[in-house]
């Protein structure tokens, strides 16, 4: 399992990172900077523009080559300093925006093309433009720019100036142009821990979009064409971002995760969701003719593979795991090696192809979630760079 031409390998194929079908991700264990924060200014931003790039330009608009830098102003000093609800009081609707987008601009965000906030910023000394990748930026912020991002969205949403709402069951509707999209959430969940009593009650679909709200706070980008994508690209505060759910999740306060949990449990027991059980191998078929290796280590085209699955597995067992969903595909492997060996002794096998990217072209969306899932335990055991 590990050698150098089989899709097993430590670095081939590549991340297999696109979970999700377009209406239950959540299926994809897609479950995600808290959303409305995944984007500096969030729901709104102070120049007026529902996003934080206020890259709107009139039609033969301004240029994009940066003035001269002739301020050196900070708002507030969020990389080292501590801000307070009196700090907050003092400030505007506007002016509580702009300290979360002086956030991103001290890591480098580019907030677009000629808009207002971006010539603020390009007015300044300090900033230098690097990046419009908005996971990026938020990945570098330590723990005293996490603290008060967090302070400043509560206070915003108590003051009503942000999506979000302490009952749980919708939030309120955000000030400031959206573009007349919405600009409300299901659920709090980057703050607020989900009882199990709210889930009681809930359609498949319902829970399914409440988990994949998580990973929409956080930009997950959802299949294209599908039902999930129309709705989260209809809010105001969804910034798409990447679809690497693993990066997503990377992002998780403990309260989303905790989230997760209880809404993937209530899945569980509504037999929505796979248990966090190994599968149990089938009976020996009673037929003769049917050749005695004829089955599967996990059904993993149809039932997404629990982290918790794979505890306890050996790099081999891994590695086998993961060869399965190619050789379902028809995955040829290394003449005279083991893992030819073995699934040319499976009956359902048939070998078609030497070309990772022909048999990855035709994996399903579980398929892909389930090979991130591998490797990803993978990564974690030191097996895979």
């Amino acid at each position: 399992p590990g050698d150098a031409n089989t899709p097993g390998d430590a670095n081939t194929p590549g991340d297999a990172n696109t979970p999700g079908d377009d209406d239950t991700p959540g299926d994809d264990n897609t479950p995600g900077t808290p959303g409305d924060v995944n984007t500096p200014g969030g729901d709104e931003d102070p120049s007026g523009s529902n996003t934080p790039d206020d890259s709107q330009d009139p039609e033969g608009g301004e240029s994009t080559t940066r003035p001269e830098a002739v301020n050196n102003d900070v708002i507030f000093p969020t990389d080292t300093t501590a801000i307070t609800t009196a700090d907050l009081d003092k400030m505007s609707h506007d002016d509580t925006y702009m300290v979360i987008n002086e956030m991103y601009a001290r890591h480098g965000y580019i907030f677009g093309n000629g808009g207002s906030t971006q010539r603020y910023f390009n007015s300044q000394k300090w900033y230098t433009p690097v990046t419009t990748d908005s996971g990026a930026v938020v990945s570098q912020f330590n723990s005293m720019e996490n603290k008060n991002l967090r302070t400043i969205v509560d206070y915003q949403r108590a003051k009503g100036w942000r999506g979000g709402s302490s009952s749980g069951d919708t939030g309120s509707e955000g000030s400031g142009d959206t573009d007349g999209k919405d600009n409300t959430y299901i659920y709090p969940s980057d703050t607020q821990l989900m009882p199990r009593e709210y889930l009681e009650g809930k359609t498949r679909a319902q829970s399914y979009r409440l988990i994949n709200e998580i990973y929409a706070r956080h930009g997950y980008i959802f299949q294209k064409g599908g039902e999930e994508e129309a709705y989260f690209t209809s809010k105001a505060w969804y910034t798409p971002v990447t679809r690497s759910a693993s990066k997503v999740e990377a992002q998780f306060n403990d309260i989303e995760r905790a989230n997760c949990d209880t809404i993937m449990q209530y899945q569980r027991d509504m037999d929505w969701r796979a248990p966090v059980t190994a599968p149990s191998e089938p009976d020996e078929p009673a037929d003769p003719t049917v050749p005695p290796n004829n089955y599967y280590i996990y059904p993993s085209d149809t039932q997404l593979i629990p982290a918790e699955y794979l505890e306890g597995k050996t790099r081999a067992e891994s590695y086998r795991l993961l060869n399965e969903i190619y050789a379902r595909h028809g995955y040829i492997f290394q003449k005279g090696g083991e893992e030819e060996a073995y699934f040319s002794s499976q009956a359902w096998y048939t070998p078609v192809t030497r070309s990772a990217s022909d048999v990855e072209a035709q994996f399903n969306d579980i398929e892909r979630a389930n090979c991130d899932t591998i490797m990803q335990y993978q990564r974690e055991m030191g097996w895979r760079n």
